[in-house]
C-alpha cells in the first residue's frame, strides 16, 4: 500500500513539474519578472516596469500582456498609445483575463484604439461578467496604483 503511494505521489510531482508550465502556469522566473515589475511601477519606476513586462507579453504571458495595455492606456512608461493599449487588453482578453475582456469592451463600446462595434462590446462584456467577475476588482489598476 505505502508503495502505490509512493509511486502516485511521485507521479504527482513529475506532473507538477513538467505539465504544469506547458498549461500555461508560470514559471518562478516570470513570476520574479511580474512582481519586480510591481514594485517598480510603484516606486514610479514606469518604464523600466514596462521593460521587464514587454517580453512576457510578447511570449504569450497573459498578465504581462494585461500590465502592459495598462501602461499603454495611461501612457507611463511609454507614450501612450490607445490601438497598442487595444492589440494588448484583447491579446490578454482573448487568453481569458476577465480584466481585459471588461476593457476590451470598453475600449469597443466607446471607440478607444478601434472602431465602435456595439455587439463586440456587448460579447466581450459578456465574457468578463459571465465568470462572476466584478468590475470593481481590476487587478492591474489595482495592483499597480489606480486606474
Amino acid at each position: 500500500m505505502l508503495a502505490g503511494q509512493a509511486i502516485r505521489w511521485s507521479l504527482l510531482a513529475l506532473l507538477l513539474v513538467f505539465a504544469l508550465p506547458a498549461l500555461g502556469a508560470k514559471s518562478a522566473a516570470e513570476q520574479t519578472e511580474l512582481h519586480k515589475g510591481v514594485d517598480l511601477w510603484r516606486a514610479g519606476q514606469f518604464a523600466e516596469a514596462v521593460q521587464l513586462w514587454q517580453p512576457l507579453a510578447h511570449a504569450g504571458d497573459p498578465q504581462g500582456m494585461l500590465f502592459v495595455a495598462f501602461a499603454y492606456r495611461t501612457g507611463r512608461g511609454v507614450a501612450r498609445d490607445d490601438r497598442q493599449a487595444f492589440h494588448w487588453y484583447l491579446q490578454a482578453a482573448q487568453a481569458g483575463m476577465p480584466e481585459a475582456q471588461m476593457e476590451v469592451g470598453l475600449m469597443y463600446e466607446l471607440g478607444i484604439g478601434t472602431a465602435v462595434d456595439a455587439a463586440e462590446a456587448a460579447a466581450w462584456y459578456g465574457l468578463a461578467t459571465g465568470g462572476d467577475y466584478c468590475p470593481s476588482e481590476l487587478p492591474a489598476g489595482g495592483v499597480l496604483g489606480g486606474r
